[in-house]
């Protein structure tokens, strides 16, 4: 059986996620079988959810996804059945994504601390685009903005945790355009009817 490693802790893990109207993931762990971890989501109102597990080359080795409203999920996964490598446990609730690293190696299971990301918000009214995003990450953000595939605006946003912005869109022509919020590692859509 893998050991586990917790690169926080040791022996398990157990990933509880708890959301109210803005979701508010929250880890708490307890023991468990050796090479095992519980998911467990819970939440005061019903939400529909995804969650999955992807291996280092993207493919996913497992997928849930609900397709009614509840209010709580449990599965133990057995990482000892899964083949070396990285892997990455991945819980979506609303505009909320958890991400867990998980790495196996032989009889280690090493399970990184979660990432939080919230989606950004954006808002086009009387001609300006305004967004608002929490950069948990802290990873270098890039605004662009497009039409037609033709890349009309670029800014580059830095890596500070709240990320405020507001562009002027008054002198665009009519149209559709593609507003294209990128991270190190997402990319957020927003599109704009003008």
């Amino acid at each position: 059986m893998k050991t586990i490693k917790l690169i926080f802790s040791t022996i398990t893990a157990l990933f509880l996620f708890s959301a109210t109207a803005v979701e508010r993931p929250k880890m708490i762990e307890f023991p468990a079988e050796t090479g095992k971890a519980v998911v467990l989501l819970a939440n005061e109102k019903p939400v529909f959810f995804e969650i999955s597990l992807i291996n280092q080359w993207g493919n996913m080795v497992y997928f849930k996804r609900s397709y009614k409203k509840i209010t709580d999920y449990q599965k133990a996964f057995n990482f000892s059945k899964l083949k070396d490598g990285s892997y990455q446990l991945v819980l979506k609730i609303n505009d909320t994504t958890v991400k867990r690293d998980i790495k196996i190696a032989g009889d280690n299971l090493e399970i990184g601390n979660p990432s939080v990301d919230y989606k950004p918000f954006f808002v086009y009214k009387n001609e300006r685009l305004e967004f608002s995003f929490l950069n948990f990450g802290l990873e270098n953000l890039t605004l662009n903005l497009f039409k037609n595939n033709e890349l009309i605006l670029r800014s580059e946003l830095g890596n500070q945790f709240t990320i405020n912005a507001g562009y002027d869109l008054s002198y665009l022509e009519k149209g559709n355009y593609d507003v294209i919020l990128t991270s190190d590692e997402e990319q957020y859509i927003f599109s704009i009817a003008k």
